[in-house]
């Protein structure tokens, strides 16, 4: 694939992933850096890649595929019973 310095709005959506209409949203609120040529709007390739790596982590811990998106208090450890949770309410009434 020939690799442009800029893309057109619908090419910059594309390797977004975005919907050509967000993409100019982005564009007009001035989240995504644009280059105007009379009504054409070009993206520089630089700025998409330059936003990518930025809003990747760079020392996230990896998650465990296995827990299916628990986290540590939906855990449950083999042999401990969950007491529930009193609210405020609780402390007024009687056992």
């Amino acid at each position: 694939m020939d690799e442009h310095s800029v893309l057109t709005v619908s090419e910059a959506a594309s390797v977004l992933r975005l919907s050509r209409a967000f993409t100019y949203d982005l564009v007009a609120r001035g989240e995504l850096p644009s280059v105007h040529f009379g009504r054409r709007i070009m993206i520089p390739r630089a700025a998409i890649e330059r936003i990518l790596d930025d809003s990747l982590p760079t020392s996230r811990p990896r998650r465990d595929p296995t827990s299916r998106g628990a986290d540590a208090s939906h855990v449950s450890t083999p042999g401990v019973t969950a007491t529930p949770r009193r609210s405020a309410g609780d402390a007024d009434q009687k056992e």
